[in-house]
């Protein structure tokens, strides 16, 4: 059985290259449970992450996840790090936002929507894969991760480690909260904006609300790092607005379910 999910058009047109992005949509019609954290039931959300691990192409056991803390640290993990996070929580690699890797079939895993601490925001998540070096990334890009530089720190790992050219990568930036609704404070406005000085159209004000797009200020980092523009997705995806597709922290709540983004090259 098919199971729904979102792709990118960029991503598709990478050849050797799998990956998802979960909707609500589980198996048998079911809605989607794939967070140990929100789900009571543990062999469901077992269930659950192997279907979307298999859209991507990839067995359960061959996921790795980071531990997403809303910080800027990058780990690359190899076939030892397989399975890490996948099926208890508690074994996700530590204190990581990014995960790279060259690993012929292991996948790159992580979820969203799950930002539970509040002073962090929102995330989106960025897939970046380079066809020349066979390399892939996954971001977990919250407004706190990115003003820390979580794609700088992501794409210059893969340079260092692996030789990448930002020039080469082609990216998508993950369906979130979007400028509609990501409202913020001056707190926020405090802490966020001096990273963005010179883009201060990443905040919109009207009728006494002030909103912030994280989409752009993702992609304004990308095209800082040397990406083409081109080669950057971005289908502007709102989770909160699109309730009959994802799941939202913002409009569901901690107990709300997760979307779960996964990439890897194909054995």
């Amino acid at each position: 059985m098919t199971l729904p999910v979102h792709r990118f058009a960029s991503l598709e047109a990478v050849p050797g290259l799998g990956h998802a992005f979960s909707t609500r949509s589980g198996p048998g019609g079911r809605p989607l449970a794939i967070s140990f954290r929100s789900c009571p039931e543990p062999d469901v959300v077992t269930t659950h992450r192997e279907a979307v691990a298999r859209e991507a192409g990839a067995p359960l056991d061959r996921l790795v996840f980071g531990e997403q803390v809303h910080e800027a640290g990058v780990a690359v993990v190899s076939d030892e790090d397989a399975g890490r996070g996948a099926r208890v929580p508690w074994t996700a690699v530590p204190r990581v936002d990014a995960l790279v890797t060259r690993e012929p079939g292991l996948f790159l895993a992580g979820l969203s929507a799950a930002c539970y601490l509040a002073r962090n925001g929102h995330a989106c998540m960025v897939f970046l894969a380079d066809p020349r070096g066979r390399t892939c990334a996954l971001v977990h890009s919250s407004w706190r991760s990115t003003v820390l530089g979580i794609c700088h720190a992501a794409v210059g790992t893969m340079a260092s480690v692996f030789g990448t050219r930002a020039r080469d990568l082609a990216a998508a930036i993950s369906p979130s909260i979007g400028p509609c609704c990501f409202e913020v404070k001056e707190d926020f406005v405090a802490q966020a904006m001096p990273a963005f000085h010179a883009h201060p159209e990443l905040l919109v004000s009207r009728e006494g609300r002030t909103t912030f797009d994280l989409w752009e200020a993702v992609r304004i980092q990308l095209l800082e790092l040397g990406l083409s523009p081109d080669r950057i997705e971005s289908p502007r995806l709102c989770t909160r607005c699109r309730a009959e597709l994802f799941f939202s922290h913002r409009r569901e709540g901690p107990l709300g379910g997760r979307n779960l983004s996964v990439i890897g090259w194909v054995a």
